[in-house]
């Protein structure tokens, strides 16, 4: 049976008019305890608001745009697309992922013709699809600092436990390993950030930088370095690249070439030696960025997610 507004507004002991407000943020007026009350009957009965008439009050669809950029969560982008579409749904929201191609030329004109409820990137939000959001008048999910491209998570932090890992496991010698393609490497200059700031507080020499690309012959002319070097790696293609480098040039991991990537995806998992990995929970992730989207509409919703938190897998490449 399809619950009401006001099934619920006679659970809550309140008027109609009172759910619909609290529930569309604009309960402001209400006491804390009403509010509260409301949100906690409307998500024991799983009330879901009726989507045809929030579009036409705020003259948009009830559709959230995902951009997705070259970069990838590993083996998780699949998990994360299935899990936030969950939880937008939760409250009425439809989940359409557009992928990169083409930029704010093409992106304007889908914005436009679509009309979404918001925007909001699974890869990095650049300044300039800020601009064309702006444009267009669709509401922005986190706005990136000028300059810099904002992502889900703390994508400096990544970095700095990369490195705080490397010299808990007595390394010394640290370099960071990005993506040579700059469209596969967006958070590659935060996660570096990160590193080399964690680097410093411990009182390591300055990470080497060192760009990779993924035939084999390139990966192998890009692990030109000395040894013993231990290296973070944007992710874990990255990492399985540079350790099928040192296999080639008989270089022992971790001895003389340590390695930790990102993503804990299957494949660094099943490698020899196996990967070490930061890993994390795609489900926070999800209701993160579900939460983000939410509190830009302006909809309350009783569900605060926990920080996301990034987590060192040990394989045998530290």
């Amino acid at each position: 049976m399809t619950v009401s507004g006001a099934d619920v507004a006679r659970a809550a002991g309140v008027s109609r008019a009172a759910v619909s407000q609290i529930l569309n943020g604009k309960g402001e007026r209400f006491a804390a305890e009403t509010r509260a009350r409301v949100l906690e009957v409307a998500q024991a009965m799983a009330y879901r608001p009726a989507a045809a008439g929030r579009a036409l009050r705020r003259g948009t669809s009830d559709v959230v745009v995902a951009l997705v950029g070259h970069t990838t969560f590993g083996g998780h982008h699949q998990d994360l697309i299935d899990a936030l579409s969950a939880e937008l749904a939760q409250q009425g929201l439809l989940l359409v992922v557009r992928y990169a191609g083409g930029g704010p030329t093409t992106l304007e004109p889908f914005l436009a013709a679509l009309q979404p409820a918001a925007l909001l990137s699974l890869s990095g939000l650049t300044p300039d699809d800020a601009e064309t959001a702006d444009r267009v008048g669709v509401v922005l999910v986190g706005r990136p600092p000028a300059g810099k491209v904002a992502g889900p998570g703390a994508q400096d932090e990544v970095g700095s436990l990369q490195a705080q890992h490397l010299y808990e496991r007595g390394h010394r010698t640290l370099a960071y390993a990005r993506v040579r393609d700059s469209r596969q490497d967006l958070y590659g200059s935060l996660r570096e950030e990160g590193f080399r700031h964690r680097a410093d507080e411990l009182g390591l020499p300055t990470p080497r930088q060192v760009l990779v690309t993924f035939d084999v012959d390139g990966a192998v002319a890009d692990t030109d370095l000395p040894t013993p070097v231990a290296l973070g790696c944007y992710n874990d293609d990255v990492a399985l690249a540079l350790l099928h480098a040192a296999h080639r040039t008989g270089r022992r991991v971790p001895a003389e070439v340590a390695l930790v990537g990102v993503d804990d995806t299957v494949l660094g998992r099943s490698s020899w030696p196996r990967l070490t990995s930061i890993g994390y929970d795609i489900t926070v992730i999800a209701r993160t960025l579900a939460a983000r989207t939410f509190a830009a509409l302006g909809i309350e919703s009783p569900l605060a997610p926990p920080p996301i938190r990034y987590v060192v897998r040990q394989g045998e490449t530290t």
